[in-house]
């Protein structure tokens, strides 16, 4: 568990002088200067590790146990605050994080707030060009060996027996990891006169659109229809998506169509390969995550692309050039503690560092701040948001009264993703429920404690925000207010209580544009 130690805000901070000095230009960049200051990197301290005789072990022992024995009962004394902020950040924001304690953190003293950065204690030691996706820390399969043939995606042969109990996929996603050419598609033989089949990417523009004409051929359950190849280049997204000439025929997909040629059991494959990658199906039941005894009234016949298959060296190369950067890291991440140290203002938390893993991050910073701290609110935050004290203060005057609440802009009426790296295949509904905005929402400490009292029994899906969403919703019903001027809006004439998206020198910008309105709201502090 991380503890952080309080400290008092000093007026000026003399380390500022370090970055903007008089003699700097306007147009110099805040990078260039947090880069020549990490240059100075001090090396990392290493702890030279206590020796204990035998004896002096037991002893040791022993008084922890005595200790633990008679304080065991007592609770330690939660520290007020008015507001927990936290402020989730990657490892590698050293920039962002720079910007935010010398601008609007100012707001915020630790004489009535706590104010912490949420880091991941550690980084993804995968390489982002050998990992499944960017998102994640799964490491990627290469191809072992050239494969030179083409191959169909499905078959359906006669078996025993079939999990999908009849029902038929109308669609599935696909990823390209290796570039591949598109030779056909397919479509299963009593489908062929019912409609087309239409290969489009995850912006949902059309590739290709297969209606299919006299000169189609067939192979086995299916009918092929080709015009030409297609060359699908590494990292495209996309799926294959049969396109009804009635929509009813959709409905009836529950029932087993091919029984009349195939018999009423049937056995689904795919050919799988690394290469490509199968991400969903979508049936009359919605979408699922892609199951490889999945039976599909659609198919492709694909071929491997000519490229050069990157050796092992070069993948094993790239890897140590990986290990070096997070040994950089770790070291400018030990001297910003020692620089900062005074505030102690970053929280480790014991999880990695990736995208997918922000849900379990921002659950454990709730964990962590009901068991540290007796607080009205807890504000989350990126690090890429700017907050102004004024519009939050106003906010939180006219709902002092809130018990159990929340405080965002909400989304409505948004559908599950496909693709990218909001793309979710477990969710238990094609549409989402009403979520805030990931940029930053406000709850009460009665909100925070039943979703910390509720942690575990809660799903995860993908998403932070939509998993604070859901989450809310369950424990509390729907008690969220939708704050029109939570984010910057025309129709909101005093401004917002969030700016989101903004690059380090944008924070500054924007304090230094209002400085004289923002040095007195901290001198009220």
């Amino acid at each position: 568990m991380a503890i952080v130690k309080e400290s008092d805000d000093k007026e000026e901070d003399p380390r500022l002088r370090r970055y903007f000095t008089k003699n700097d230009s306007e147009d110099e960049s805040l990078l260039s200067r947090w880069r020549r200051y990490m240059k100075t990197v001090k090396p990392q301290r290493t702890l030279t590790p206590l020796k204990l005789t035998p004896n002096q072990t037991i002893i040791l022992v022993f008084g922890v146990l005595l200790w633990h024995l008679y304080y065991s009962g007592s609770v330690p004394d939660l520290k007020e605050k008015e507001m927990v902020i936290g402020v989730l950040s990657a490892r590698d924001h050293f920039d962002h994080r720079l910007a935010i304690r010398f601008t609007w953190s100012k707001f915020f003293p630790d004489s009535k707030y706590k104010f912490v950065f949420i880091l991941g204690d550690r980084d993804c030691g995968i390489h982002p060009d050998n990992r499944v996706s960017p998102y994640g820390c799964e490491e990627k399969t290469f191809p072992s060996e050239e494969l030179r043939d083409e191959f169909r995606i499905t078959e359906i042969t006669q078996g025993d027996i079939t999990r999908s109990q009849g029902m038929l996929s109308f669609a599935f996603g696909l990823r390209v990891h290796h570039p591949v050419i598109l030779k056909a598609l397919g479509l299963l033989n009593p489908f062929v006169e019912e409609g087309s089949v239409v290969l489009r990417d995850a912006a949902g523009k059309i590739y290709l659109y297969y209606r299919f004409s006299w000169n189609y051929h067939k192979y086995g359950a299916y009918s092929y229809e080709t015009n030409g190849d297609m060359l699908l280049p590494k990292g495209f997204e996309g799926e294959i998506v049969f396109i009804p000439n009635d929509k009813e025929i959709i409905h009836e997909l529950h029932k087993p169509v091919w029984s009349s040629s195939l018999g009423h059991n049937a056995q689904c494959s795919w050919f799988q390969t690394e290469r490509l990658e199968y991400t969903f199906i979508e049936t009359t039941s919605g979408i699922m995550e892609w199951m490889p005894d999945a039976c599909s009234i659609v198919t492709a016949i694909f071929e491997p692309a000519n490229e050069e298959v990157e050796s092992l060296e070069v993948i094993r190369s790239r890897q140590e050039e990986w290990k070096k950067i997070i040994t950089t890291n770790k070291e400018k991440l030990q001297t910003e503690m020692e620089e900062f140290g005074n505030k102690k203002d970053m929280l480790f938390l014991p999880i990695q560092d990736t995208y997918n893993s922000l849900p379990y991050k921002v659950m454990e910073f709730m964990k962590w701040s009901t068991v540290n701290y007796k607080f009205k609110y807890l504000l989350k935050l990126d690090d890429d948001s700017f907050v102004d004290k004024k519009n939050l203060t106003e906010l939180l005057s006219e709902n002092s009264h809130e018990d159990v609440a929340w405080w965002s802009f909400f989304k409505k009426g948004r559908a599950v993703q496909r693709f990218g790296k909001w793309a979710d295949f477990k969710y238990p509904s094609p549409m989402l429920i009403d979520f805030p905005a990931g940029s930053g929402y406000l709850m009460t400490y009665k909100m925070v404690n039943r979703l910390v009292s509720a942690s575990e029994h809660l799903q995860y899906y993908q998403g932070e925000d939509v998993n604070i969403g859901l989450w809310a919703a369950a424990v509390a019903g729907p008690i969220q207010h939708h704050i029109m001027c939570w984010l910057p809006n025309p129709h909101c004439p005093h401004g917002s209580v969030i700016m989101e998206q903004k690059e380090p020198y944008e924070l500054f910008k924007l304090w230094k544009d209002n400085s004289e309105k923002f040095s007195k709201i901290v001198s009220e502090e």
